[in-house]
């Protein structure tokens, strides 16, 4: 029998294969806020208040990676070190520490929010957003009525509410995710939809003064 038989099994690339490795969770704690415009020098990152403030890339920064608006710029605790990261591997990977409960600050003893104090906020911060949106669509409607007639507003206000809320039932009864984070991922769009009527009335009036709609 050759040497080769006595060999173990070999996944790609000649390493064993990775089902052999012990599984573990991450446990790292970041900072982190969500890319909303990305310019020259740098990107407007979202602060925890819902500011957007601008700060500049590092050397190499985007040598593996550009980011767009949606992405997130991470900070790492320790030792402070900076990336950039695509929306969907940072959502997927991070959960906010406000929605665990626990953090290395003041909030280490506090417990998870119930689910009506998290149902709240998130109403809010929908609200908050649709305002936003709002005002940037009023913004629009100056200098481009077309979109804004009754039947297509009418239209597409009852098939978007419809559509939403079927896909969250169906979701949700199948146990696929809940209502909340449901409400998370709306969250989410709405903030891009913010950022993107931003960038269309910045492109549109130009000037120096950074428009803000949340």
């Amino acid at each position: 029998m050759s040497d080769d038989a006595n060999q173990p099994p070999t996944g790609e690339y000649g390493h064993p294969p990775v089902a052999g490795l012990e599984q573990f969770q991450s446990v790292k704690v970041v900072r982190a806020g969500e890319i909303t415009e990305v310019v020259k020098h740098g990107c407007y990152v979202r602060d925890a208040d819902g500011s957007a403030v601008f700060r500049g890339y590092h050397r190499n920064m985007t040598a593996r990676f550009t980011p767009v608006a949606g992405d997130f710029w991470v900070v790492y605790e320790g030792d402070g070190y900076e990336s950039l990261s695509p929306r969907e591997a940072f959502t997927t990977g991070y959960v906010p520490l406000a929605h665990l409960g626990s953090s290395s600050g003041a909030k280490a003893n506090q417990p998870p929010p119930t689910d009506a104090a998290r149902d709240a906020a998130q109403d809010a911060e929908i609200e908050a957003l649709a305002h936003a949106v709002q005002t940037g669509v009023a913004y629009v409607m100056e200098w481009d009525d077309k979109e804004t007639s009754p039947k297509h507003l009418r239209v597409g206000i009852n098939m978007a509410l419809v559509s939403n809320a079927a896909l969250a039932e169906l979701l949700a009864a199948k146990g696929v995710c809940t209502i909340e984070e449901v409400k998370d991922f709306q969250i989410a769009a709405l903030r891009r939809e913010v950022a993107s009527y931003e960038a269309m009335i910045q492109e549109h009036f130009g000037g120096e003064t950074k428009i803000t709609l949340a």
